[in-house]
């Protein structure tokens, strides 16, 4: 009955995300063919809207000599150039769609992960798209209209309540969203009351947050019995914040991968499968020079307000080949570990992977989260935030890493260590390990 009302609520205030939501449960057991068949219809509309009416993708089409009736098959698509965060930066008046409605515009930007927020803009159909896969992703670890879905979120866009309470308005519209922005112990006390007051809640954050809480559960001792599941987003999700956050709520973590310019890409269903939402974007696996690592580029198939072709997003990731045995036919990724600019320079020029620092680390008891920064080549600080009454042990791992990076690299990193009570966030509120300010 609850999940009838709240469907109908937002029916009546003119919201599709529920029929956009069920249209992808119908789509989910369709044979990947028959997927990529329906992506190829979206996507050849997509690359027609976009000629036609985005004066960027006209004259990029003019001057490569062809016609939006030339591009009808996804290897057609391939021979288009990418877009970067630099050419939304230097053309975005020119990226806007004629055919948009300005009353609908909405100015957005991204969080600024990998340094200057860019600006982009969506329109609401936008938004109950993202919803409904949003909700069909949550259907993967049983999420149903009826329960509630709580939002720990960073990002001081996104409007949250500092000091959350639920009133009946929140609790109609099933979600609410409480701010992360700024926390600490109380904050996450206020968090813990909000999840007991629902008999089905379904958390949704940032991974960092979320690990936060899971550390500050486990040493208080507030388990929260209602979570039926935990969806992490918008940072990398690595295995041991995986078994913290389960180990703290008691309950499966789901990973869902997509962006502020391109939301909802993938999300992870109950067997662990990350899969690629077929009908909310087209992803690209681009080789990338002297790796066997894959660029991922990606085309939004639901912003016609300003479509983003063969966007190069700034992330690694997998087609896989095979099946899940979940028996979704949404195909398979593995997203490879990391963002594009996760590394370090060494002194004599090399590229160090910031999976290599994230490992050095995440074995250490007592640390609360940390962030390795970088200014100057062959120089590298770590920030790290550690819990009250670290152990000793702990202390003396932490000042020895700078004696274990020199042995490791032969002396072309040099690591300092310091010891902090915040770490910086991005001015998205994003949290990250590894920032390097080498140009």
């Amino acid at each position: 009955m609850i999940g009838l009302m709240r469907q109908a609520m937002h029916s009546l205030r003119g919201s599709r995300r529920y029929a956009l939501m069920r249209e992808g449960v119908a789509l989910q057991r369709l044979s990947v063919e028959e997927l990529r068949r329906r992506q190829l219809a979206r996507l050849v509309q997509v690359v027609d809207h976009a000629v036609r009416t985005v004066p960027f993708y006209r004259d990029l089409f003019d001057e490569l000599g062809l016609k939006a009736s030339d591009i009808r098959t996804f290897e057609d698509f391939a021979g288009l150039p990418t877009l970067t965060k630099q050419d939304l930066r230097e053309s975005l008046p020119r990226m806007l769609s004629s055919a948009s409605d300005a009353s609908r515009r909405v100015d957005n930007a991204t969080g600024g992960s990998t340094g200057e927020p860019v600006r982009f803009y969506q329109d609401m159909d936008v938004f109950d798209a993202m919803q409904g896969s949003f909700m069909l992703g949550l259907t993967f670890a049983g999420w149903k209209p009826s329960d509630m879905i709580v939002n720990i979120w960073g990002n001081p866009r996104d409007k949250g309540t500092a000091r959350p309470s639920v009133d009946l308005k929140q609790w109609l519209s099933g979600s609410m969203t409480v701010s992360a922005y700024r926390y600490g112990r109380k904050e996450m006390d206020d968090w813990l009351e909000v999840l007991a007051r629902f008999r089905r809640v379904f958390v949704y954050g940032y991974v960092s947050v979320l690990s936060d809480l899971a550390e500050h559960i486990l040493a208080c001792g507030r388990k929260p019995s209602s979570v039926c599941a935990v969806m992490t987003s918008a940072e990398k999700l690595h295995d041991h914040q995986r078994a913290l956050i389960a180990q703290a709520f008691g309950c499966r973590v789901h990973d869902q991968y997509g962006s502020r310019e391109v939301p909802c890409i993938a999300v992870e269903c109950e067997h662990g499968g990350m899969h690629l939402l077929t009908h909310s974007a087209y992803a690209e696996f681009l080789p990338e020079p002297g790796s066997e690592l894959k660029r991922l580029v990606v085309t939004g198939l639901t912003n016609r307000t300003m479509p983003l072709l063969r966007y190069e997003i700034g992330d690694y990731a997998t087609p896989l080949s095979h099946g899940c045995s979940c028996g979704r036919g949404f195909p398979l990724i593995r997203m490879d570990i990391g963002r594009i600019y996760d590394y370090m320079l060494a002194a004599g020029g090399g590229k160090i992977h910031g999976a290599y620092f994230v490992k050095i680390i995440k074995e250490i008891e007592g640390v609360l989260s940390f962030q390795f920064r970088q200014s100057v080549p062959g120089e590298v600080e770590l920030l790290v935030k550690c819990k009250e009454g670290v152990s000793e042990a702990s202390t003396r791992q932490l000042n020895a890493l700078p004696q274990c990076v020199a042995h490791d690299h032969e002396g072309e990193i040099r690591l300092r260590v310091r010891f902090v009570d915040e770490i910086p966030r991005t001015i998205g509120g994003k949290h990250r390990y590894i920032v390097c300010e080498v140009q």
